[in-house]
């Protein structure tokens, strides 16, 4: 993504402008389908990351990991001849790209009747948590999902906010963390038929892919016609104006100063994972 404002100076612009981006950036990372390998990080099936770990850590009374569930990348955990739970990781059925551009990798262990028991972070090239924020805390983060009744989150579509607090400075990654945990958890109880839930899926793997175009470059006025350049324009009338219907007193008493029909922020967003966008812009 490539994001470019021009603005009037001030405290109170540059913090909206930090929003904006913020926001624009949160909107790529969840949507993005960028390859899930890359130097940094590895990302490995899932039942690479079980060969490590012994079935009972998750799932207490378990003695063996089964085989695939009907070629689906979920592995059973098994005790006698019962199935207790299952593992999978959610990079095998959606997107987790962060900060990096590259996956952030956690198991998932999830018992029959669609509550997750445990979740780990096996795998992410995160910067903020390589060398700032501590990985225990994103490690608590994601624990916190135990007890997280994914049935209850397929028929409210995952819409409720994440079930610990975010982690301060790391909001993106958890958000993105957050999203992925239970649009793959969600997707892995349809897959495995788990009270009555019928898949919507055609594959069970995220899908990722690259836009191939053999166009030639365009200039800006075209992708701005064709919407692959996105414009945000907002005047100094339209913020102030925002501010009052708000009703923050303290806010409508500093209002932004200048001629109503000023500019404040002009804003423009252009994703360059379009390879003719990439090329246009940049060369």
């Amino acid at each position: 993504m490539i994001v470019g404002a021009v603005s009037n100076s001030g405290i109170l612009q540059n913090f909206y402008r930090a929003i904006v981006v913020w926001v624009s950036l949160v909107l790529y990372t969840l949507g993005s389908t960028a390859a899930a390998s890359g130097a940094g990080v590895a990302v490995e099936g899932v039942q690479s990351y079980l060969n490590e770990l012994p079935v009972a850590s998750l799932f207490e009374g378990a003695d063996k990991w089964g085989d695939f569930v009907g070629g689906k990348p979920i592995v059973p955990a098994i005790k006698g001849n019962k199935t207790l739970g299952y593992a999978f990781l959610n990079t095998d059925f959606v997107g987790a790209i962060g900060y990096s551009g590259k996956p952030i990798v956690v198991l998932i262990a999830m018992d029959g009747e669609g509550r997750i028991i445990a979740a780990k972070l096996v795998a992410h090239a995160e910067p903020i948590v390589l060398s700032g924020i501590p990985e225990e805390k994103i490690a608590d983060f994601i624990s916190g999902y135990k007890g997280t009744d994914i049935l209850t989150l397929a028929r409210e579509k995952g819409g409720e906010p994440p079930p610990v607090d975010i982690v301060s400075g790391a909001t993106v990654t958890v958000m993105v963390i957050d999203d992925s945990i239970k649009r793959a958890a969600v997707r892995a109880a349809k897959a495995l038929g788990l009270a009555g839930l019928k898949s919507d899926e055609q594959t069970y793997t995220a899908k990722r892919s690259l836009i191939v175009s053999g166009e030639t470059p365009e200039d800006w006025e075209t992708l701005i016609g064709d919407g692959s350049v996105r414009r945000l324009h907002l005047s100094i009338g339209d913020i102030n104006a925002a501010f009052k219907a708000h009703g923050n007193a303290k806010a409508i008493a500093r209002p932004e100063k200048g001629q109503a029909e000023e500019t404040f922020i002009n804003l423009y967003v252009a994703s360059l994972s379009v390879p003719t966008i990439a090329r246009s812009l940049l060369g």
